[in-house]
Parts: structure tokens; sequence; C-alpha cells
């Protein structure tokens, strides 16, 4: 949060709106994260009040995501909340992949990169 604070300008404003949409999607599917990676810290709630979105605890996050993606589709003139439900999608995706989570072996000895197709 630390390095949020540091910015300015959009690049601030983005960065909160970001922020918020990962620590709402996280209290959103906590249940599906937890069965997948074990219980996790929830992410400390900040910006909220900076963008006048609801409370986090609200609907497990719903209400201030959603508010979150009405204000970025006016803002930056974009789908927020398909590209969220979209992203979220994906994680989901990604963790029942078999292997996820392992690092590959060519990445480990450091004769390869990291990445989807590094996994395969």
């Amino acid at each position: 949060m630390a390095a949020i604070q540091r910015l300015t300008g959009s690049s601030r404003d983005r960065a909160m709106r970001r922020y918020v949409a990962a620590a709402a999607l996280q209290r959103l599917v906590r249940t599906r994260i937890a069965l997948q990676l074990g219980p996790q810290p929830e992410l400390p709630a900040a910006f909220l009040e900076d963008l006048g979105l609801p409370c986090l605890d609200r609907e497990y996050g719903r209400d201030a995501l959603f508010e979150l993606a009405r204000q970025e589709e006016a803002l930056y003139g974009y789908d927020a909340w398909g590209t969220y439900l979209s992203l979220l999608d994906l994680f989901l995706a990604e963790g029942r992949r078999a292997g996820w989570g392992r690092v590959a072996a060519h990445v480990q000895d450091g004769t390869g990169v990291s990445g989807p197709i590094a996994h395969g």
C-alpha cells in the first residue's frame, strides 16, 4: 500500500482501484481460495473512502466490486465488471491445473523461463 501512496495522478487512481478489486475478489471467493491454497490472510481494506466505495464486508465485497466496476466504466469506458469476473475465472481455473503451484524443473535449475508455456 505504501507503494500506491507514492504514485500520483491516474497511476495512483488505477493502482488503488486494482488493490480494492483484489481485496473484494478475495472476499467474494474466499472459500474457493481456501480450498485451493489453504487459508489465506485477507488483504487489508484500503482506499475505499478515497474512491467512495462501500465497506468490503457488505455482501462479501460484491457491493464494493460492483460500484468500483460502475465507476471504472464511467471513467475509463470499459466493462470492468466483466474484466474482473474473467480474471477471477482464470485464477480459479489455473488452480485446478495439474502441477499448479510447483516450480517447473527448468525454472528451478535456472535453465528456462517461467510462464504458462513453461509449466505446460
